[in-house]
């Protein structure tokens, strides 16, 4: 006997649904009477919203998004990794934090380097910072004004800590060899009786990428701290930072 009709689209409806369940979740989980149970769908990170400025944001959404959503969506690679004063805290080279960063660090200096590597002011003067606000170097390598953190500042020669704080105030940059603040320089004149250390590593413990800039810390002749003597105003001007105000 032939099963009525009525029968036979139910049982095709049946299989049908099975089959779509059996291949991968589909609308059928949200199903009460089903109740099959399927894994919820995980969205990938966005990496819409404003990072830095719309050029450099427009490109890296393009070039990298998934790059961009998955540091963004993680606060510690985001805040402290790409947001913070540089050299970067120690989690951000090792393990997930680290390839996260590494992703989105490589999205700036590689398809959006022109873009997005840019000094939006100027360390040794300061110029294009507020009074409440310190120019200085944050991944990948350019400088920007970062507010104070924990007001007052560090002055010239105090001990500071670009991880935990006390900051550098304005013109001034935590020397990594003795831990104390020491004055941004272009040249000699701007380091009273001490010398400009032009090395990165040895002036600010972490490279400087804006092409143009030639900018040292004022460091003592031997080079083991602060340079305590150094002009408060900058005899060059500032000269050295050659990519402010960028282009």
């Amino acid at each position: 006997m032939r099963a009525p009709a009525k029968v036979m689209a139910l049982l095709t409806l049946a299989a049908l649904a099975l089959g779509a369940w059996a291949t991968g979740c589909t609308g059928l989980s949200s199903d009460c009477e089903l109740n099959l149970n399927c894994a919820p769908t995980v969205e990938p990170p966005s990496c819409e919203g404003p990072l830095f400025y719309s050029t450099c944001d427009a490109c890296m959404q393009k070039n990298c998004c998934a790059a961009v959503g998955a540091c963004k969506d993680d606060n510690f690679c985001i805040n402290a990794c790409v947001f913070g004063v540089e050299p970067s805290p120690p989690e951000c080279n090792s393990g997930q934090i680290g390839d996260r960063q590494k992703a989105f660090g490589a999205c700036m200096t590689g398809p959006c380097m022109a873009e997005c590597v840019k000094d939006l002011c100027n360390p040794v003067t300061n110029a294009g910072c507020s009074v409440e606000a310190s120019c200085d170097l944050v991944y990948p390598g350019m400088f920007v004004c970062l507010p104070f953190f924990d007001p007052p500042p560090a002055a010239l020669c105090a001990q500071c800590d670009n991880l935990t704080g006390p900051f550098c105030g304005p013109g001034l940059r935590c020397h990594p060899g003795s831990s104390t603040c020491a004055r941004y320089c272009c040249d000699d004149t701007d380091c009273g009786t001490g010398r400009c250390e032009f090395d990165s590593m040895l002036a600010i413990g972490a490279p400087v990428l804006v092409p143009g800039d030639k900018v040292g810390v004022c460091v003592t002749m031997d080079g083991a701290g602060a340079a305590c003597d150094a002009p408060a105003m900058s005899p060059s001007a500032g000269v050295c930072a050659g990519q402010f105000p960028p282009n």
